[in-house]
């Protein structure tokens, strides 16, 4: 059996002293420069945000709480367990096909589609193996429909203590613990993601995700059950369970993380959108950029492979008709 040697996936100078005094300089230097930022952005926009909040949250936030009510208590009769499950499972699951039909339309079309100018991998396309296209399908929905109900349900005890089911929160605090978020979330998949590329777990689990080096939006979900479980639904309930949020905040969490990860591996660079040039990136070179907004990959120079090539340079989001790779060629 493999050794697990931490030092290869846990590369935290403050917790493993690097060999190299460059690299835990690197580290402070990086770290500092992006704690200083956030809290001069925080301490300027707080002032200003907060009324705004105010506004909004008076016009809308009636509605919603008598939404949520009348769905929890005439719907649901008060079942947490039950609304939990169901109404989690049916958002992802209307959700993920949503987001996914119009990329996959596009994706078979080929070189008739009116995105394939956008297209990051322009030679490669999911309709090329069909049988490979298919098997991706039957995996995508075996994790949905039964992998998906399994953790929900076992994750009942945790959501009974953690997440609340009564009036809406303010607005204000369900952006805070947005921004939250997105740093509990860039932790638990950069080290989750890291782990999986080592050696034996890569091997047996994480190596079904890599077998398309050119992404598209269905297999975003296109993983080992194993690592679907853990990395892609339960990690992004942690993070609610970790703030101790309202239910709603969940499924608004899971509609973001879920959008994000299909915008990473739908293959297309967009006007507009998040660039997915990294995560297509780590695809083609299986070593670099293992996070989700790239922080810890900075922090951990992960992405220095990314950093040399044409893609890095594209990573923007752009807002002009023409396409990145035109206005950025090789």
């Amino acid at each position: 059996m493999e050794r697990l040697d931490l030092s290869e996936v846990i590369d935290l100078p403050f917790l493993l002293k690097s060999k190299d005094p460059k690299k835990n300089a690197t580290f402070r230097k990086s770290l500092l420069r992006k704690i200083i930022v956030l809290s001069v952005l925080s301490a300027v926009l707080a002032p200003y945000a907060y009324p705004i909040l105010l506004q909004i949250q008076g016009v809308i936030g009636n509605y919603l709480n008598e939404s949520f009510q009348w769905l929890y208590h005439d719907v649901f009769n008060e079942n947490k367990d039950f609304c939990f499950v169901l109404t989690t499972a049916v958002n992802g699951t209307i959700f993920f096909f949503l987001m996914t039909a119009i990329p996959t339309y596009h994706d078979f079309q080929g070189t008739n589609s009116s995105l394939y100018k956008y297209k990051i991998q322009e030679k490669k396309h999911p309709n090329e193996d069909m049988k490979k296209f298919w098997h991706t399908i039957k995996l995508v929905l075996f994790n949905m429909y039964i992998i998906t109900p399994i953790v929900l349900v076992a994750s009942i005890p945790l959501m009974r203590r953690r997440l609340s089911f009564g009036h809406l929160p303010p607005l204000s605090t369900i952006l805070f613990q947005i921004f939250l978020g997105f740093f509990l979330q860039e932790a638990l998949f950069y080290y989750g993601h890291r782990f999986l590329h080592y050696g034996i777990l890569y091997r047996r689990i994480h190596k079904v995700h890599h077998e398309w080096t050119a992404p598209f939006a269905i297999a975003c979900i296109y993983a080992h059950p194993i690592e679907y479980a853990i990395n892609n639904i339960f990690f992004v309930m942690l993070v609610p369970f970790i703030l101790g949020s309202h239910v709603t905040f969940l499924w608004l969490w899971e509609a973001i993380i879920l959008a994000h990860t299909i915008n990473s591996h739908c293959g297309y660079h967009l006007p507009l959108f998040l660039s997915p040039e990294a995560h297509d990136f780590h695809h083609v070179s299986f070593t670099s950029c293992y996070g989700m907004i790239g922080l810890l990959d900075g922090i951990h120079q992960t992405d220095s492979a990314f950093k040399k090539h044409v893609a890095y340079k594209r990573a923007v989001t752009y807002f002009s008709t023409e396409p990145i790779k035109k206005q950025i060629p090789n």
